[in-house]
């Protein structure tokens, strides 16, 4: 679930980004980026040490599987097809999870709920 809100925010960030540089070559404006010279030290950021990406992976693999083991059969289940379909970049609404389910909307509604309150409280376990 949450690999699949970072691919989201990335892809949103990368379509504003292409569409920021083509309305500045729209406008006249320069379509080029600034040279590493003209930026102060104190803006450059170092990149992340490769152990540190993959200790975050680590725990955010952990996170997934403790949640997916909290989870109960239908619970799986919906949780499962909400990933399908981000996965496919497909946007889906509550009542065509239902019907795919053969289910009213509000009982996947109910079901989400319990899903978030599930992964907040593995959530604020871990932090603690």
């Amino acid at each position: 679930m949450l690999r699949t809100i970072v691919k989201r925010k990335t892809k949103n960030f990368k379509r504003k980004s292409v569409t920021n540089r083509t309305n500045s070559f729209i406008v006249g404006q320069s379509n080029t980026f600034e040279q590493y010279d003209s930026i102060p030290e104190s803006e450059i950021t170092e990149t992340p040490n490769v152990i540190e990406l993959s200790e975050k992976e680590a725990e955010r693999d952990e996170f997934f599987n403790t949640l997916m083991n909290a989870l109960d059969p239908k619970e799986k289940t919906v949780f499962e097809l909400m990933q399908s379909k981000y996965e496919q970049d497909e946007k889906t609404t509550q009542e065509k999870m239902a019907t795919t389910l053969g289910v009213r909307s509000r009982t996947i509604r109910n079901r989400m709920q319990s899903i978030r309150e599930k992964a907040l409280k593995i959530k604020s376990l871990s932090e603690a």
